[in-house]
């Protein structure tokens, strides 16, 4: 059971100071189990409204329906059209409910359905309800009428349907009723009697012989007439007669008559069932119903004596107010003809193909609502054409003025009076939209009506193509597979084949350590190319040092160990620059290597240097300085240089001081020329100084 609380707000407009208010009222609304049966409450209304199709379920004392927590404030229960059956102690104790609609459709009603349902007083059983449950109306201590629509048809009344329905004296059934024990007229399931009650009916039917059963009911062999209702018996022998009883509470022409095969013959009585001489026997030559019109007053009781003349059978019989004064009749708002549904093609005079409407097929939905001149009103549907003494006939202009979109007008006519009847008449223009098919499900052309109608042709799913094969090939770390599919879905068409992965194939490349860097062993694959390294081996960190002085005789020695700040050292691929204090720094690895010492203005000097195992210290290396000229000789035209160089810092110019400092004191003076000149003066001297 789907059940859901709601709360529904209103805006309504003030009209005083024009500000808009909200009021909120509850309500509840759901599904009743398993069925096709909704229901609404709305508390502000006390109302329960149910709708949909078929039966409710049936309900037990300790299970009922959801909407059985509202049972002290639900008043009013609609039952609307399309239920068929109404399920055990459904509104069972509903005790503040006053009123109670029932739809055409209701063919049942279940045992303890309305069980201490306390407050209604009134019910209206509609014409095709057959059976009432056991206990159906127990303990409805504020009933006091039961009406049924058909009084001719047949019903099942279970057993204690109205027991203990205190306010209840009087009752009458259908004449075909078959009475369950302790049905009506009794207090309780034991057998005790209601203080009085009286059974109306016709003699010889069932509840003749349930109230003869049982001394304390009283049989009263008439039934009371209620305009509209369907009364009737079946005679079974040549001499019965019939009672009906009537008091009419507004003066007027009432019209009282009869269906059926069989011979039948009214007559008018007082309340004495005394003949007031006013009767009908035969409507026409080959009708043999009677039809009976008359005036009755307010507030008095007559007869109607119902006899069989010479004939057995069924009969039914109507009373309505005897004289029309005016009728109109309308489809339901949403009936709509549509051509092609409800058309037929007929051919006009000028030979035009044209849609005709058979009203009369449709005259099961017309409504006809008929005032009397007692002031009275009856709705009813055109089901019985022949009606209070006229037939209805529905005509309209189809011929003259063909139906196709919009509203016409049909006419009914009854007797003397007519009434306008609208009919809407719709042609469906339609649109198409369309869904493609796919290899797995069917597509459609939809085709839509402005006015909603719609309808599809299908188009039949395509069907997979012939397989493919999908194919990925494995690599080293991934494995491949193959599988069958549709070229034009993509979907599979078989299981997945793997192939295994092929893993690596590395070839290995050793990397040497460097003085700045780690060695190692690269391993690469030689399908996809990845790699990674392993093996490492620390970098090396060995040094060759020195420091570069001034060579202060041929022979090589540097007794003053002039530094040479700034000078280039080169070994190998390195290259650096002595520092303030004359010394280097190189990091090698191992090997044989020439280190080169000098640059501008020095005879550049080569010395072989071998690394092992551990660092090399070369200690002091004398280079020949006085190369100012740098053609690679030291000789007098260097001295020629060096003393122009001595004039420019005399003149101011501190370009070449340190460069001629070449004993390292900060200063010019004669000892450093003097040290130059003891080189020069020597000779054309070269690189070969070193050897």
């Amino acid at each position: 059971m789907k059940k859901y609380s709601v709360i529904f707000c209103f805006l309504l407009a003030t009209v005083f100071v024009g500000v808009p208010s909200f009021f909120a009222f509850a309500g509840e609304q759901g599904t009743l189990g398993d069925s096709q049966v909704d229901y609404v409450f709305e508390e502000s209304t006390g109302t329960l409204t149910l709708t949909g199709t078929g039966a409710t379920p049936d309900y037990t004392p300790k299970s009922l329906p959801p909407f059985a927590a509202h049972r002290s404030q639900i008043r009013t229960v609609q039952v609307e059209d399309g239920i068929t059956g109404l399920g055990d102690n459904l509104l069972r104790q509903l005790t503040a409910v006053t009123d109670v609609q029932l739809p055409d459709s209701l063919r049942t009603i279940g045992s303890n359905t309305f069980f201490h349902v306390a407050a209604l007083q009134s019910i209206r059983i509609p014409a095709g309800v057959t059976g009432i449950g056991s206990y159906a109306f127990a303990a409805c201590s504020g009933l006091t009428d039961i009406q049924f629509d058909n009084m001719a048809g047949s019903l099942q009344l279970g057993a204690c349907a109205f027991i203990d329905c205190k306010a209840l004296t009087a009752a009458q059934f259908p004449v075909g009723t078959g009475f369950g024990q302790y049905a009506v007229g009794y207090q309780d399931e034991d057998g005790r009697p209601m203080t009085a009650f009286t059974l109306r009916g016709l003699t010889g039917t069932t509840a003749q012989y349930y109230a003869d059963a049982a001394a304390q009911i009283t049989f009263d062999p008439a039934l009371e007439l209620t305009q509209g209702a369907t009364f009737g018996n079946t005679f079974q022998s040549y001499s019965g007669t019939d009672w009906y009883r009537y008091t009419p509470t507004a003066t007027g022409t009432y019209h009282f008559y009869s269906m059926g095969s069989v011979d039948t013959v009214v007559r008018l009585c007082d309340s004495s069932k005394a003949d007031l001489g006013q009767g009908s026997d035969d409507r026409s030559l080959y009708d043999l119903n009677f039809d009976l019109t008359c005036t009755l007053q307010a507030g008095e009781t007559y007869y109607f004596q119902v006899t069989n003349n010479h004939s057995l059978g069924a009969y039914t019989a109507y009373l309505y107010p005897g004289k029309v004064i005016g009728f109109s009749a309308a489809f339901p708002a949403d009936q709509v003809l549509v051509t092609g549904v409800d058309s037929t093609a007929r051919t006009d005079s000028d030979g035009q193909t044209y849609a005709y409407f058979d009203l009369n097929a449709f005259t099961d939905r017309l409504q006809i609502t008929i005032t009397y001149d007692t002031g009275d009103q009856v709705t009813l549907p055109l089901t019985e054409k022949n009606y209070n003494g006229h037939v209805f006939s529905l005509t309209d202009d189809q011929v003259a003025h063909h139906w196709t979109e919009g509203t016409y007008t049909a006419t009914l006519t009854w007797g003397d009076q007519t009434a306008a009847v609208p009919v809407q008449v719709h042609t469906h223009v339609y649109t198409a939209q369309r869904t493609e098919p796919t290899c797995v499900a069917d597509g459609q052309i939809l085709y839509t009506c402005t006015c909603g109608d719609s309808y599809a042709t299908p188009i039949a799913k395509l069907g997979h193509t012939a397989p493919a094969t999908h194919r990925v090939e494995p690599t080293c770390t991934l494995p491949g597979y193959t599988y069958d599919y549709c070229t034009r879905c993509r979907a599979h068409l078989s299981d997945t084949v793997s192939t295994p992965a092929l893993g690596h194939d590395y070839t290995a490349v050793v990397i040497p350590p460097t003085t700045t860097e780690e060695g190692y062993t690269r391993y690469t694959c030689r399908r996809c190319g990845s790699s990674y390294d392993a093996n490492y081996q620390p970098a090396l960190s060995y040094t060759v040092t020195g420091r570069a002085v001034a060579m202060e005789s041929t022979d090589g020695s540097h007794p003053h160990n002039y530094l040479l700040v700034g000078t280039t050292i080169e070994l190998g691929d390195e290259s650096v620059r002595t520092g303030e204090d004359g010394t280097f720094s190189i990091a090698v690895a191992p090997g044989t290597y020439t280190l080169t010492v000098g640059a501008d203005f020095y005879l550049c000097r080569q010395v072989q240097v071998t690394v092992t195992t551990q660092s090399v210290d070369l200690g002091d290396v004398p280079v020949m300085a006085y190369d100012l000229t740098g053609d690679g000789y030291v000789n007098a035209r260097d001295l020629v240089t060096l003393q122009q160089y001595a004039a420019d810092i005399d003149r101011g110019d501190g370009a070449y001081e340190r460069l001629l400092d070449f004993n390292g004191d900060g200063r010019i003076t004669a000892a450093d020329m003097d040290g130059a000149a003891g080189f020069i003066g020597a000779g054309k001297l070269d690189e070969s100084i070193y050897d």
